[in-house]
């Protein structure tokens, strides 16, 4: 699906000095710079600033870059983000430091990074499909489980082990990962993708600029200044937890837009199981409107770009997920629904493609990345008669 262009009204303030800096040295889409920005951003400001809405609302993001081919750039844009992260963390005269990680081997790894008290971890993962696929091992420890519940930012969170507990309080994380829309078909299942894992992540589709034969570095210059900026914004910042109070006109901008939203996130189907929290999308990136402003209250300018950028992210969650919502999804959606069913979770593979009236080669076609990811496995068990055994699936989970 065509989406509309990213909103322009957007690029305010440091997105916009950080939109001069990178993104004329890269073919990645803009909207890809606007997301890696903010992440790094909202690392700078970590647990220092929040906005209560239904709870506290700190500025951390989970995203997936998501473009139809290589050529999106995908890792370069991240490579420009962590570039920025990296220049933070050399100018960063007090800790904690970021604790930038390449991926994930486990939930007990994670905790261990994060231990201890007021950790400011960024994971930045070159593809969505291998941290879920990695995250579904079962020496994983169910890691997406941990990483649902780690994007609150609790004030304090515990994972039991064999030895010793370990144990983090005033947490903040942060995750910056790639994909295809091929890939986040077969890197979210069912129970991941109308469950609150899935909810919890941006999805910024992008299509490429213009080709660059030669690509420009970086303005040194325009880098240093929004360097000076962001650090100059920390400082402001200060130490502490501090809520920005939100004005009366920002109030009202949000009730009028909420009126139309909630209908609409109401719904059946991927799109809105996928927009469910917006709204704290809207005033995350609030609260960094205001902080670039040093403003202590949140005022309706501050909430009006953030709210044109999530009403963007339906267009581009339309275009990322566009294959779930064709037949290949409905179909592994069947499948689930009948080993659901199942007395033993085992079905027979011819009988189960003569129920979903599909042939053999497609059932094969939408049942194998659920193998691939340990949803279903190939098995063998009885036959309707009982006689003989034949090959078929069974779910796992």
């Amino acid at each position: 699906p065509l989406i509309p262009p990213f909103p322009e009204i957007a690029w305010t303030g440091l997105f916009r000095d950080y939109r001069a800096a990178v993104g004329p040295t890269t073919e990645a889409p803009d909207v890809y710079h606007f997301f890696g920005f903010a992440t790094a951003f909202g690392a700078t400001l970590g647990r220092r600033r929040f906005v209560y809405h239904a709870r506290p609302l700190f500025p951390n993001f989970y995203v997936v870059f998501v473009g139809r081919t290589g050529l999106a750039r995908k890792d370069t844009a991240r490579g420009r983000s962590r570039k920025l992260m990296a220049a933070l963390n050399d100018d960063h005269s007090e800790d904690p430091r970021f604790i930038m990680l390449p991926g994930i081997s486990s939930a007990e790894g994670l905790l261990e990074k994060m231990s201890g008290d007021g950790k400011v971890v960024v994971i930045q993962t070159g593809e969505f499909l291998g941290l879920t696929a990695k995250a579904k091992r079962e020496s994983s420890g169910n890691l997406i489980q941990h990483l649902t519940e780690l994007y609150d930012c609790d004030d304090k969170y515990t994972l039991p082990t064999r030895a010793n507990p370990i144990t983090a309080t005033r947490i903040f994380l942060s995750l910056v990962a790639g994909s295809t829309p091929k890939w986040l078909r077969a890197a979210l299942t069912e129970h991941e993708a109308y469950g609150g894992f899935a909810n919890r992540f941006i999805y910024a589709f992008g299509e490429p600029k213009e080709p660059m034969a030669f690509p420009p570095e970086v303005d040194p210059s325009l880098w240093n200044q929004l360097i000076a900026k962001v650090q100059a914004v920390r400082r402001w910042a200060g130490e502490g937890e501090i809520a920005l109070d939100v004005d009366m006109a920002a109030v009202d901008l949000f009730t009028k837009w909420y009126a139309d939203y909630h209908p609409r996130a109401s719904g059946d189907g991927i799109l809105p199981a996928l927009a469910v929290r917006f709204q704290s999308f809207a005033w995350k990136l609030a609260l960094l409107y205001a902080a670039q402003d040093e403003a202590p209250v949140l005022a309706e300018w501050h909430l009006e770009p953030a709210l044109a950028v999530v009403d963007w992210l339906w267009e581009s969650n339309k275009a990322a997920f566009a294959d779930l919502t064709q037949h290949g999804r409905e179909l592994e959606d069947q499948i689930l629904g009948r080993l659901r069913e199942a007395d033993t979770g085992f079905i027979a593979k011819r009988l189960l493609y003569k129920h979903l009236r599909v042939s053999a080669p497609e059932l094969e076609r939408a049942i194998e990345p659920m193998i691939r990811l340990g949803v279903v496995q190939a098995a063998e068990g009885p036959s309707t008669t009982g006689r003989r055994t034949v090959e078929g699936y069974e779910i796992l989970q």
